[in-house]
């Protein structure tokens, strides 16, 4: 064989390694404070933070299993092809087949292998500041809704988004508009402008000025949606008891999905 044309079989641990990265699509994000790499897989449609490589190892072993089994017995999988050409690419060593039929405890040990040439991987470090960056993006359980063209996107790994609302977009309409200001049409979105309305209406101000107020309020709300503070605000609520404040924030907190924390109040003090 041609000596410049030498095909370089690299060791099991490190062929896995590289098939989880690309499956899994893992990147390892660096914590702002602790610089700290913290792993984190896309799972459906969002990355997801894995810090102590729970569900990767998980990925890690199955992939590992299957790959002896496979090597054990291909019939076993032939109910599912794609499987086969998965797993059919791997280039197993008689010594790493035969360390795991003696050895119990040797797919552990090779699991810990292919996870620290994950942590090691340089390539795959990322800034936390590359997540959630576009401010006109919004993670919808059915899409990603761009805020500028108004279209619903498919979701995506190359999207670098980890925050999701609980809830699916819905193409608005006129009729949708209507309802939603109609106290009277028992709809979900008008009952949550309800909701609000109550929350924030004043009754020292006219319909036309509390009108605007419940428009403002609901910019405030959209805002919370771009994943990031890039306009570096807190809205604090006040009002009087018994208005609505805390069951609209416990809504806000349950369809807000990740892009929405609570802490405690104790975090806005300053001690003396």
């Amino acid at each position: 064989m041609d000596e410049n044309h030498k095909t370089i079989i690299f060791p099991l641990d490190i062929q896995v390694a590289r098939e989880m990265v690309k499956k899994h699509k893992i990147w390892l994000v660096k914590d702002v404070e602790t610089g700290k790499r913290i792993p984190y897989f896309y799972n459906i449609n969002r990355f997801v933070e894995d810090e102590f490589f729970y569900n990767i190892r998980g990925f890690v072993k199955n992939e590992l299993l299957d790959i002896f089994n496979f090597t054990l017995n291909q019939d076993s999988f032939a109910s599912m092809p794609e499987r086969c050409n998965d797993l059919i690419k791997y280039n197993i060593s008689d010594s790493d087949f035969e360390k795991f039929q003696n050895n119990p405890g040797y797919l552990n040990i090779l699991t810990k292998h292919v996870v620290k040439n994950i942590i090691d991987s340089s390539e795959l470090v990322k800034e936390e500041s590359e997540f959630d960056s576009e401010s006109t993006l919004v993670n919808t359980q059915n899409g990603i809704l761009d805020l500028v063209s108004g279209e619903l996107l498919k979701h995506t790994p190359d999207k670098l988004i980890r925050n999701i609302v609980n809830a699916c977009y819905i193409v608005p309409s006129n009729e949708m508009e209507t309802n939603m200001i109609d106290s009277e049409n028992n709809t979900g979105v008008s009952l949550f402008y309800k909701i609000i309305s109550d929350a924030l209406f004043d009754k020292t101000k006219s319909e036309i000025e509390n009108k605007e107020i419940i428009s403002s309020f609901i910019e405030v709300l959209a805002s919370f949606l771009i994943g990031n503070n890039e306009h570096k605000l807190v809205y604090i609520i006040i009002g009087e008891p018994d208005t609505g404040k805390s069951t609209l924030i416990e809504i806000l907190l349950e369809i807000l999905g990740s892009y929405s924390t609570t802490f405690n109040n104790s975090a806005l003090m300053v001690s003396s």
